[in-house]
């Protein structure tokens, strides 16, 4: 079963021993322990036709290790790991000039739906506690303490044939 260029960047994957993210101005700050930081870059073409197979993918993802140090292992699903989810609709910026553009980006009003929908569907498919957001459209600060990392740019993710997906894994 093909996905056709849905979600076509939950671009950036982090292993997290911990991270936390802070709103501009607000004295609130969500916080994970071990788990995942995933930045969300929402494209212009992107619509909610495989959110669920994403979120599937995204929680039982085999990144951590096992016992005895077995690397990809286990997920955040099978080790009841948390989830920081942050848009971030700069993950599209593209330059003209010297100039950022966000062209690629899907308005505000349209992303902030389906983000708000792929974190609701994570929500439905774990454990609501586990999965925390930042605040959409909001000046953000992200502090993590990164377990080594994972950056997707292209081809496809884990398993599901996306065209604009790659993986890069790098482990400390």
């Amino acid at each position: 079963n093909t996905v056709e260029k849905i979600m076509s960047d939950i671009s950036i994957l982090k292993k997290v021993n911990q991270a936390s993210v802070c709103i501009k101005g607000k004295e609130s700050t969500n916080k994970i322990g071990k788990g995942l930081l995933i930045y969300v870059g929402i494209n212009k073409n992107d619509n909610e036709e495989s959110l669920d197979a994403i979120c599937e993918k995204l929680l039982n993802i085999k990144l951590f290790h096992g016992e005895g140090e077995t690397r990809w292992k286990e997920s955040v699903l099978s080790l009841e790991l948390e989830v920081l989810i942050v848009s971030n609709f700069t993950l599209y910026c593209n330059f003209k000039g010297a100039k950022p553009t966000f062209n690629h980006s899907m308005d505000g009003t349209n992303a902030k739906i389906l983000f708000d929908k792929l974190v609701q569907k994570l929500k439905e498919k774990y454990k609501e506690e586990k999965i925390k957001t930042g605040e959409f459209g909001e000046y953000m600060f992200i502090n993590s303490d990164n377990d080594g990392f994972i950056w997707n740019e292209g081809d496809s993710i884990y398993g599901i044939d996306i065209p604009a997906w790659k993986q890069i894994i790098h482990e400390d």
